[in-house]
């Protein structure tokens, strides 16, 4: 059956904020909910992604923080395009397991992406994210437009946006592919266990999740520009 939503029942409340507006006490929730989701987590990920990217959305049960999504929104040349291009720059997103199965996650993420209002007139939109399993993936692996693809080998023009990307979340790719190198150490491995299938897992093949590496998902919408 389709999943449960959050409801007019729940005693949820949602914030929206620059993260460089964040509160100490509210930043120390964040830190612990990651922990929560993640054994062996890194807080130096989640402080580096606070510094990196620009928008938090929180959900919050009376004090208690209960999920968190981090976002960016630019407008910014982007190699092969006329013009400046609209990009998303997504980031990780925790829910407390207790509340699981209610789109918490999605709900979290369109909030930080759009509440910069930058999108409101934007006809395509770069949509990117770190990933750093297939669960995360399944989110944009449906868009037509996305990138890696099964079996439909990168461009060199998919090579010079993501290298781009890759540079305002402040990392680096491995060469010829959207392998983000990891710092040697673990971001952290899921408190849930994953149900996907093989051929979910083939984009990973190279991403050494106890190295820290993730995966760059890039996908356009509503549609792509020619010859993507």
């Amino acid at each position: 059956g389709a999943e449960p939503t959050v409801s007019a029942a729940d005693n949820f409340t949602f914030e929206t904020m620059n993260t460089k507006d964040l509160s100490l006490t509210n930043k120390t929730k964040v830190f612990e909910l990651f922990s929560s989701n993640y054994r062996c987590a890194d807080l130096n990920y989640i402080d580096d992604s606070l510094q990196t990217l620009s928008y938090i959305a929180m959900a919050f049960e009376d004090e208690k923080l209960i999920g968190f999504s981090l976002a960016d929104a630019l407008k910014i040349p982007i190699p092969r395009c006329h013009d400046e291009q609209y990009v998303a720059l997504g980031g990780i997103g925790c829910v407390d397991l207790r509340y699981r199965r209610r789109r918490l996650v999605s709900r979290l993420a369109s909030m930080a992406g759009t509440s910069s209002g930058l999108f409101n007139n934007a006809e395509r939109v770069l949509a990117c994210s770190r990933v750093a399993h297939p669960a995360s993936f399944r989110l944009l692996s449906s868009s037509p437009y996305i990138i890696p693809k099964i079996k439909i080998p990168l461009s060199s023009w998919h090579l010079e946006v993501a290298e781009v990307i890759a540079s305002f979340y402040g990392v680096e790719l491995k060469p010829n592919s959207l392998v983000v190198k990891g710092r040697g150490l673990p971001i952290g491995y899921p408190n849930v266990e994953l149900d996907v299938g093989e051929d979910e897992m083939l984009p990973f093949i190279d991403v050494d999740r106890d190295q820290g590496d993730s995966l760059l998902a890039i996908a356009w919408a509503p549609d792509a520009p020619e010859g993507w």
